[in-house]
């Protein structure tokens, strides 16, 4: 939108800030959820990143206690409920994006624009949007990995709204709270929409390359019929053959293995010292010499 700038985490203060912010969200979501479970509710009502206010249970079914259903079937704890409601109250929640990036990175979230020419009288504060909208938001790409990429805040266009009161006759303007300042350098990038808009297609386009890619599909291992153990399984069940292949593999100390338990004589083999590390092999090894594995709709038998 016109008045939004979108400002990427790359490194230094915003960077360590906003990653930190982004693991408290992450883990206040896994909170989030397993307390949905608790009290069996299927949705809940929130503002982007904020705590939940309302839930949704199954067919407006609500536990005891808790208000009736009101548009799109919110309900939360009655206020004589006060068990119910201090469950929710006290359910942990990452700190507010406005706090984060006011506080913490020094960027106003609100601007003074005083139209008599002084400080105090005619005095106004306004919000930098323009509306009711929060002052900031986030956003992150995901990997084809899982991993995520930086993080977006998406901020007021500062430079846009000052000139805006600025171009008033007799106006000063200032940032709020006291001290805040855009333009001081705490590790963001300025990248504009367009920018934004193609790091999240090319993201997209990752991920939907891998979801189609025949070899990165999950548990290839079991796919082809092999197996991945530890050493002291292999070495309890493989045949006496393919123990006695694999024991020069062993001096190297490592713990792991993936084997062929159809195959005890030539069938492949590999050793590693982690189960993770020796499927991303066994992936590799498997683009260059196996056929594409089957999808679940072939492999699934004939009736």
């Amino acid at each position: 939108m016109a008045n939004e700038q979108y400002l990427v985490a790359r490194g230094g203060r915003a960077k360590e800030v906003l990653e930190n912010w982004r693991q408290d969200y992450l883990a206040s979501h896994k909170r989030l959820v397993a307390y949905m479970d608790e009290i069996g509710a299927i949705g809940c009502f929130l503002e982007k990143f904020e705590k939940p206010y309302a839930f949704k249970f199954q067919n407006d079914t609500v536990p005891e206690g808790w208000t009736k259903p009101g548009a799109q079937g919110a309900s939360r704890p009655k206020k004589t409920n006060k068990e119910a409601a201090k469950r929710l109250d006290d359910l942990d929640w990452c700190a507010p994006l406005e706090i984060v990036a006011t506080r913490e990175l020094g960027l106003p979230d609100l601007i003074n624009v005083n139209r008599s020419g002084g400080s105090g009288r005619g005095e106004n504060y306004l919000l930098l949007r323009g509306t009711n909208a929060a002052a900031f938001t986030a956003l992150w790409t995901e990997h084809a990995d899982g991993s995520l990429g930086d993080v977006i805040l998406v901020t007021p266009d500062y430079e846009r709204r000052k000139t805006e009161f600025q171009n008033q006759s007799n106006a000063q303007v200032s940032w709020r709270p006291e001290g805040a300042d855009p333009d001081v350098d705490v590790g963001f990038e300025r990248l504009s929409k367009a920018e934004v808009d193609l790091m999240f297609s090319r993201a997209k386009a990752a991920r939907d390359d891998v979801e189609t890619d025949p070899y990165r599909r999950t548990d290839l291992v079991e796919i082809y019929d092999f197996r991945v153990d530890d050493k002291g399984t292999f070495e309890l069940e493989a045949p006496a053959d393919l123990k006695e292949r694999a024991a020069p593999l062993f001096v190297a100390g490592h713990g792991f293995v993936i084997w062929d338990p159809n195959d005890d004589a030539e069938g492949f083999l590999l050793t590693g010292e982690s189960e993770e590390d020796l499927r991303k092999q066994f992936e590799a090894h498997a683009q260059v010499y196996f056929d594409p594995p089957a999808t679940p709709e072939e492999a699934a038998p004939e009736l």
